[in-house]
């Protein structure tokens, strides 16, 4: 929104003007890889073949703000700077930073002003979209001049805004590529009528006007609006509310680019639910602009949530989560962005801390080409220029209530993905990018120290686990046949969650791990074989449930990725193989110190009655696929024709509504529950430039089952489940030997599904739900010009809900 900036939400009390600052120096691990053909395949280091970039990073973080303040007026001076250094791909290395001055002014009782001006250097990383990031020798530098300017007038319970903002894209030459193609100019004038209700509520109606003007490219030149109608509340001390809806439009110069004419929403929902919490959720639809060939731009639906915790003064915890759905006008390409980050932060002096963070990113696309994942670790040091507590308020702070030693045995599936790219056709550009998956049984045994402190918990994990996991391709005769089965695994990671109540603990988790794979490889004239061990990071949340003072149960979900490594049979160009998995496992614990108790009177929670929630999910979408491929001809038999049998999947998300019944008697529960999701899981097989793509995407589901279970210790209810599940599936296939062979089907399918959960209370009418289902939805199947093909397809998927009482 045009006038936001913080402008007008900032309050003018008078503080004491002076400099305010601070340093962080962070080193970790960075990991990145793209599937950009043009970028990660033909890349060698020191004479070594590497698909996943793999470095340490050093990175130092300076930022020094001045405020000057009068009555009524405040004026801000400051820059800071984000300088990175990588040890082996010193290309990669950036130097960006800001300086900016910005002002706000009280010019009556009724009237204020805000300004700003700044000037940035900045770089374009690899995750972004465009070809020029992804495929440049050294990431894209550009200058990014932006000014803006607002005014805000209050009659009585109305107020008027108007502003506007300008900013100034100029691209600097990098690594001997010209980028001038990207300059541009971007100004946008709008205004906002916000009418108050009451002291809690307000309605409101905006209006913007922009223009995007490029140097050289003019047919990428447009106009647009945006019109929004919102509504913003707050819920007492702990509850600010804002929803919006509107349109969004844009006209291009260019008539080969149709206009974009969309639904704009969105809101913003801050809550904080105890004292030192902060919960931020925030969704928006945007136009972002790209020089991406045949399309004029892509809309970004956006959605994240935000969490930080102030453990104690000196000890504090976040995490977050994001996703996001691009959609490219003028073409079928779509992408789904997901990120995940949690980390710390821990003052050993009032200005002094240390810290560590860990995140992932991940980029899925329809076209697999542009795939994308980014793990990093960093451990930092800095300086504030401001005491974050008083010696006072730390000698009251609370101190650890209790220690958690505990052994354990755990068991689940796991869904075992792999990203293979390789070179097809040798001497054509002939190339395979295809998603490759299955799912197997997992066991472990696990170990794990924790400290209570004020009911939260932090803590460090081990475990040692073995699967079957593994999926299989064959084209016989005459092609090749490769797999890769998960063996032994051991991994290590941190804990922090909140002890509920009822004893129950809900936490997050992030960690290393090192995992075993035996991968197998032959073509008609040579084979190999590796069985080595591959380091990767892993993320995840779960919850563990005190059934007596020492023995818990528990669910998690955890999602890891691999370095990738290479496989060849022969002397071509070796395949690359990126693994990933995802691992639904239940757990049950001793502990050798009592479970803690949240409280000695949690609430009373029945589970009988009507419900509804929301839901979120990740989980895996496997084919088996059988079909006819080209003839092969292996002397002296006469030509025959080739069939594919093989295990293709891929993981994605889902996100959706429930509703339900139960019926309770003692500790035993049962009743009926329904849901409708949407859902973005999909793998895709591709070649270049001939041969055959294919793919698979479930779209959205609607299920009925039925739940059984029984509630533990008065702290959660284990149940299992078993229904029916009615997906949308679409199936698309190219056959470009001949071209322009191509067929598709939509279809509803329908499978059993079957699983189960812990249900976990948090209040009288809220409870957090856990669960995992598995679902086989039989046979489906396309007719093609090679012939019929089949797809035999199964889904292992995890949910985290929310569910409230009516």
């Amino acid at each position: 929104m045009l006038v936001s900036h913080g402008a007008f939400a900032a309050d003018l009390d008078i503080t004491d003007p002076g400099w305010s600052g601070n340093f962080t120096a962070s080193l970790g691990v960075n990991e990145y890889y793209t599937d950009n053909v043009f970028y990660s395949r033909p890349t060698w280091h020191e004479g070594t073949f590497e698909p996943r970039r793999g470095d340490w990073v050093t990175v130092f973080l300076p930022a020094l703000n001045y405020r000057l303040e009068r009555e009524g007026h405040r004026i801000n001076f400051g820059g800071n700077a984000e300088i990175g250094r990588f040890r082996i791909y010193d290309s990669e290395n950036y130097e960006d930073f800001r300086l900016y001055s910005n002002g706000i002014h009280r010019l009556d009782p009724m009237t204020i002003a805000a300004w700003g001006v700044s000037v940035a250097r900045d770089h374009e990383p690899r995750d972004s979209t465009e070809p020029s990031a992804q495929i440049a020798p050294v990431p894209p530098v550009y200058w990014n001049t932006s000014n803006y300017g607002a005014i805000s007038r209050r009659f009585d319970d109305n107020t008027v805004k108007l502003g506007y903002t300008f900013d100034r894209y100029d691209f600097v030459e990098s690594g001997g590529v010209n980028y001038d193609f990207r300059d541009r100019n971007m100004a946008t004038i709008g205004g906002r009528w916000t009418h108050r209700q009451d002291d809690v509520t307000s309605i409101y109606t905006e209006g913007t006007f922009d223009v995007r003007d490029y140097d050289t490219t003019n047919f990428r030149d447009s106009q647009g609006l945006r019109a929004n109608l919102g509504w913003q509340k707050k819920f007492g001390d702990t509850v600010d509310l804002e929803l919006y809806a509107g349109l969004i439009f844009q006209n291009f110069n260019n008539p080969d680019f149709d206009n974009v004419v969309a639904a704009n929403y969105g809101g913003d929902l801050s809550w904080r639910p105890m004292p030192g919490t902060s919960v931020t959720i925030k969704g928006q639809r945007s136009l972002e602009e790209t020089t991406l060939a045949d399309t004029s731009s892509y809309l970004r639906t956006a959605v994240s949530l935000q969490v930080q915790q102030l453990i104690r003064d000196d000890f504090r915890v976040y995490t977050g989560a994001s996703a996001a759905m691009l959609d490219f006008r003028g073409t079928s390409r779509e992408d789904q962005l997901t990120n995940a980050w949690i980390g710390f932060r821990k003052y050993v002096h009032p200005k002094i801390f240390f810290g560590g963070e860990m995140s992932y990113e991940e980029r899925e696309s329809n076209s697999a080409l542009n795939d994308y994942t980014e793990s990093r670790i960093m451990a930092r040091i800095g300086i504030d220029s401001d005491d974050a507590f008083t010696e006072e308020e730390l000698a009251s702070a609370p101190g650890i209530d209790k220690t958690d030693i505990y052994l354990g045995i755990r068991g689940g599936m796991t869904s075992l993905m792999t990203l293979l790219d390789g070179e097809r056709q040798p001497g054509q550009g002939g190339r395979l990018t295809a998603d490759f998956g299955d799912f197997g049984l997992t066991g472990d045994i696990v170990g794990g120290i924790g400290v209570d402190i004020a009911r939260w918990y932090v803590g460090l994990e081990g475990d040692a686990s073995l699967s079957d996991a593994r999926w299989d391709h064959s084209r016989l005769p005459g092609g090749r046949v490769f797999s890769v089965r998960r063996e032994e695994s051991y991994g290590g990671a941190v804990l922090a969650g909140r002890r509920l109540d009822s004893g129950a603990l809900a936490y997050g988790r992030a960690g290393v791990r090192a995992s075993t794979f035996d991968t197998r490889y032959a073509s008609k004239n040579s084979s190999s074989a590796d069985t080595s061990s591959r380091f990767g990071f892993e993320y995840g949340v779960g919850t563990r449930v005190p059934v007596s003072d020492h023995f818990s149960i528990g669910m998690e979900y955890v999602h890891a990725v691999f370095n990738d490594y290479l496989m060849a049979p022969g002397n071509g160009e070796p395949d690359a193989f990126g693994n990933s998995e995802s691992t639904a496992r239940i757990s049950a614990a001793w502990h050798f110190n009592p479970i803690p108790r949240g409280t000695d009177t949690p609430a009373a929670y029945s589970f009988a009655g009507t419900y509804w929630g929301l839901q979120v999910g990740h989980g895996g979408l496997s084919s088996f696929t059988t079909g006819n491929r080209q003839e092969e001809t292996i002397p002296p038999d006469p030509p025959v024709t080739s069939v594919l049998n093989a295990d293709f999947g891929d993981t994605g998300f889902t996100a959706g509504l429930l509703v339900g019944h139960n019926l309770q008697m003692g500790s035993f529960v049962i009743g009926g529950e329904a849901d409708a999701e949407f859902a973005q899981q999909e793998w895709n097989h591709e070649r270049e430039p001939s041969g055959k793509d294919f793919s698979m995407e479930k779209v959205a589901s609607a299920s009925a089952s039925i739940r059984a279970g029984v509630v533990l210790n008065d702290a959660a209810l284990a149940y299992a489940r078993v229904g029916v599940t009615g997906s949308y599936f679409n199936i698309d296939f190219v056959d470009k030997d001949p071209p322009g062979a191509t067929a598709a089907s939509q279809q509803w399918r329908a499978g059993l599904r079957y699983g189960g959960g812990l249900e976990v209370p948090i209040d009288e009418s809220i409870a957090l739900r856990f669960d995992y289902t598995f679902t086989d939805y039989g046979t489906l199947s396309l007719q093609t010009s090679p012939g019929l093909e089949t797809y035999d397809t199964r889904e292992s998927l995890f949910r985290l809900g929310a569910i409230l009482k009516l």
